[in-house]
């Protein structure tokens, strides 16, 4: 097996690439996720191997609108994922739901294939039998369509523009260290009004950064796209780890 590079990748690697930074305190709650979550699934048995985990964190700029900015946000993640790949990443996720738009030019520039949260939260949302499910996200977001796939498989109620202004605050609360535990509670109260007012079954966190918005407190009813990365990346790697020569090597090694 050889990397979209052309170089060999050792049987007994299978790795986890994260294309984070986008911003990086979603980022960071991804990898600790990530490492809470494989090493739970080792303890229990549920797995044989904790994965390696590369996470490589670049800054992008504003890329929504076709031009200069968008081709250079291409070029950096471009080159963001040609370095996971030659570090031996075959799972590769994207902590960052409206830069979904970038990833076909991305994966047509270096022939690899990144996870879609979006995807991912739709296996969710069929797994867990919601039938009208709420998404906050950013505007691009919502205006790009980017959670389409779950639309196919529920109903799918999108934000005012009134109450995305209001989530894109908290998003900026986020990007600048401003979310206090008080901002957090005023987030949940919003997710909260959100599914009364429009009688869902759950809201989608459509933006990494809103799960840190939301902070460590229950999430029953909400559909966190970190999280479901997270599983997503991990089902994958494990599926990977446990058919690949090498693998029983991989798992007795110390």
């Amino acid at each position: 097996m050889t990397h979209p590079t052309g170089s060999a990748i050792p049987p007994e690697r299978t790795v986890i690439g994260v294309l984070g930074g986008i911003g990086p305190q979603a980022s960071a709650r991804l990898h600790r996720v990530l490492v809470d979550r494989a090493t739970l699934a080792v303890a229990e048995g549920r797995a044989d191997v904790f994965p390696e985990i590369v996470h490589f964190s670049t800054r992008v700029g504003h890329f929504t609108e076709p031009g200069p900015d968008r081709a250079a946000a291409v070029d950096a993640l471009t080159r963001a994922t040609r370095v996971l790949v030659d570090s031996g990443a075959v799972v590769i996720g994207l902590v960052c739901n409206t830069a979904h738009l970038l990833l076909p030019a991305v994966e047509a520039a270096t022939d690899a294939k990144v996870e879609r949260i979006p995807e991912h939260v739709a296996e969710v949302v069929v797994r867990d039998g919601y039938r009208r499910v709420g998404l906050l996200a950013t505007q691009s977001t919502l205006d790009l369509g980017l959670y389409d796939p779950v639309g196919v498989v529920t109903e799918l109620i999108a934000a005012s523009r009134a109450l995305t202004a209001e989530v894109s605050e908290h998003i900026v609360d986020v990007y600048t260290g401003r979310e206090t535990p008080a901002r957090q509670q005023e987030f949940r109260d919003l997710v909260a009004r959100f599914r009364d007012e429009e009688r869902l079954d759950a809201v989608i966190l459509g933006c990494t950064e809103l799960p840190v918005a939301f902070g460590d407190a229950d999430r029953a009813g909400v559909v966190d796209s970190i999280d479901v990365l997270s599983d997503g990346l991990l089902a994958r790697f494990h599926a990977l780890a446990s058919s690949r020569p090498g693998a029983v090597l991989a798992r007795t090694a110390s």
